[in-house]
């Protein structure tokens, strides 16, 4: 199928405005390239209401038994960490706004 044959196809469909195209083709077959909108028209247009509502032609899928005899999938084994909790002692000064762990750090002068 060549180009001029594929624009013809995608042409009969009802949102061919909507689908993406080589920039080439919009000079060589006269098409005129979509422009941006604006998020507040965009909103107020309800373009995607508007698809979600319209009328399709596939038959709404309804599965009514469980699929691959209700195959299920294995969970990963859990992968085991090792924690450890150091507690150091703490004792209560005249200054208790300083943190038990920053009363051990050297004090540059």
């Amino acid at each position: 199928m060549d180009e001029k044959e594929l624009l013809d196809e995608l042409r009969k469909l009802p949102d061919f405005e909507c689908f993406p195209l080589p920039a080439s083709w919009y000079k060589k077959y006269g098409l005129t390239p979509p422009s941006a909108v604006n998020p507040r028209e965009y909103i107020e247009s309800n373009y995607a209401i508007k698809c979600s509502v319209a009328p399709k032609d596939l038959p709404p899928i309804i599965i009514r038994e469980p699929q691959q005899n209700g195959k299920l999938v294995d969970a990963p084994p859990v992968e085991e960490i090792k924690a450890d909790t150091i507690c150091r002692p703490y004792t209560l000064t005249e200054t208790p706004d300083v943190l038990p762990s920053l009363r051990e750090l050297p004090i540059p002068e």
